[in-house]
């Protein structure tokens, strides 16, 4: 159960649905056993990951989601590429360490600063207090890596998926 409310939230009708494809592929067996590996199997977890999704569990430091979203991510490089994300995610901690440079705190002052709406200032806040400054840079430093890795200028011998892994480990 625990599985499927972190895949799916609160949302009673995807739920449902959800249980339905499974109840319908096991449809007449005895005994079967479901385990959270067969859920993934057949839940539809990446319809809701994105950049966005990734970057508020990481301002959260919510490592079980963000290692979700990144393995679901990266089973699609099409929709989600690697040196995209880096760039967005460069961006996020960037906006961090000026915001904390600044010492802008509050969610009006976030969103002053960065002209958005106040909802997504919320985003930030959280990020302000979850990270120090020192770790921010810290975590500049890992995107930088992960990004020259993905471009070959840094050898490395894995691959683009495992690369954003050890980038959202290391974050």
């Amino acid at each position: 159960l625990l599985v499927f409310v972190q895949s799916i939230g609160n949302n009673l009708h995807l739920l449902d649905n959800e249980i339905k494809k499974i109840l319908l592929h096991f449809n007449g067996r005895e005994n079967v056993v479901l385990d959270k590996e067969t859920i993934y199997e057949f839940v539809s977890l990446d319809k809701d990951y994105n950049v966005f999704e990734l970057m508020e569990r990481l301002g959260e430091r919510n490592a079980a989601q963000a290692h979700r979203i990144i393995h679901q991510m990266m089973r699609n490089v099409k929709d989600h590429s690697p040196m995209g994300l880096t760039v967005q995610l460069f961006s996020f901690y960037q906006t961090l360490a000026m915001l904390k440079q600044q010492r802008v705190e509050k969610e009006k002052e976030v969103a002053e600063a960065l002209k958005i709406h106040p909802f997504l200032a919320k985003r930030y806040v959280t990020a302000l207090k979850a990270y120090s400054l020192s770790r921010i840079c810290q975590n500049l430093e890992y995107i930088s890596e992960a990004d020259m890795a993905l471009k070959g200028i840094t050898p490395t011998r894995l691959g683009e998926a495992a690369v954003m892994k050890t980038l959202v480990y290391n974050l």
